[in-house]
């Protein structure tokens, strides 16, 4: 895996060109070769789930964690599922009882402490149904059949409303050893995204404790804005910290179309409401017109991108080394993008280097190298065949 993941379910059949059920992904006709042109890229079921996952990591070869959503209507039990040695484990690691799965409520982001090897901690994000607020809460992954009361909140006030939509939800420890968090516009109101009173519609970065960093874009500014790390954003669906360089790239979701691939740096803005993809999108909001920094992709027509990551691994040709891959919800393909140095500029694309997934939802990188994608129906392995 990346540093990260992770994963948020911001843009689901809201988004979505069909909620009815997906076929099972296959190896594709026309898989893209590698540039030597020695082999070929093939998607194998590794596992089928049970039910809708959210976000998956990868806690040690041959072991990860997912989150199951909990559904999509009403106050559920939301779990942290296990998979070891390629086998669902019978029960679940933790089940939270009052998880508010309405629209894009539910249990969403997990990420790994950045000590989780001695400390063996875990973060999540769910919807507080009691409260109606998102949170993210920790639990030390050292037994099976845990309860909230197992667990600790870390941040237990994030923003969330009564339309249901656009919670952002991921979670990811940076080589900074800071936790970034993404807040939707939650739906209702486009102009919280250039609020300064809301965490919502921002990119956040916290300690692990929850605490706000002292070098924070904003620190110095009163919270929530000292929380803020980027802002202007409407639905971040997944975000990927390069694990060298730091860089971050996030995906996000447009109204009907102009869906974006961002560069996120700290400080910036992305200017929504007023702009998606540099287009105009005629909105009037209390506060003023901001400069946006344009996105290194734009889809004009809608796809809804959905996991994100760089990969970092050598199980793949040299050439694949510090791609982005990122999901598309509504046509279940895995795209690629190659970036400059800086991350700042797009270089080249590849908008089908494998195609015929279900709607896809997550992404990361295994230990053993091998990118793995999360579906609504299954995970699946990507490996590398030579000729």
């Amino acid at each position: 895996m990346s540093l990260l993941k992770v994963g948020f379910l911001a843009a689901l059949c809201s988004l979505a060109v069909s909620c009815s059920d997906s076929p099972l992904p296959t190896d594709p006709s026309t898989p893209t070769p590698p540039p030597s042109g020695s082999g070929r890229f093939v998607a194998t079921q590794f596992l089928a789930l049970p039910e809708f996952a959210s976000a998956m990591v990868f806690t040690g070869p041959d072991r990860l964690l997912y989150t199951e959503k909990g559904g999509f209507g009403g106050v559920r039990n939301a779990s942290v599922r296990l998979v070891e040695d390629g086998r669902l484990a019978g029960e679940p690691v933790i089940t939270f009882s009052d998880v508010e799965t309405r629209s894009e409520k539910g249990l969403l982001g997990i990420a790994l402490d950045p000590d989780y090897l001695s400390n063996r901690l875990v973060y999540v994000f769910y919807t507080h149904a009691p409260s109606n607020q998102n949170r993210v809460v920790r639990f030390r992954d050292d037994r099976m059949s845990q309860t909230a009361a197992d667990a600790t909140i870390v941040l237990g006030e994030l923003p969330s409303d009564g339309c249901g939509n656009h919670q952002g939800g991921s979670l990811g420890f940076g080589p900074d050893g800071m936790l970034y968090i993404t807040i939707g516009d939650n739906g209702c109101d486009p102009c919280l995204s250039q609020d300064n009173r809301t965490l919502a519609g921002k990119i956040l970065r916290f300690t692990r404790e929850g605490g706000v960093p002292d070098d924070n874009p904003f620190a110095s500014s009163p919270f929530p804005r000292s929380a803020f790390f980027a802002l202007g954003l409407r639905n971040s669906f997944d975000f990927a910290i390069h694990p060298r360089t730091g860089a971050i790239v996030a995906t996000e979701n447009g109204p009907s179309r102009h869906d974006e691939i961002n560069h996120i740096v700290a400080g910036q803005n992305y200017g929504w409401p007023f702009f998606q993809c540099e287009a105009d999108q005629g909105n009037v909001c209390p506060s003023d017109r901001p400069s946006s920094k344009p996105p290194l992709r734009c889809h004009v027509a809608v796809i809804a991108p959905t996991g994100i990551t760089f990969y970092d691994g050598t199980a793949y040709p040299a050439d694949f080394r510090d791609s982005v891959f990122y999901g598309d919800y509504n046509t279940g393909t895995l795209r690629r993008l190659v970036l400059s140095s800086d991350a700042d500029s797009l270089l080249t694309e590849d908008q089908q280097f494998l195609s015929g997934f279900g709607a896809i939802i997550d992404i990361v990188e295994g230990p053993d190298g091998l990118l793995y994608v999360l579906t609504d129906g299954d995970i699946q392995r990507i490996d590398f065949l030579t000729n």
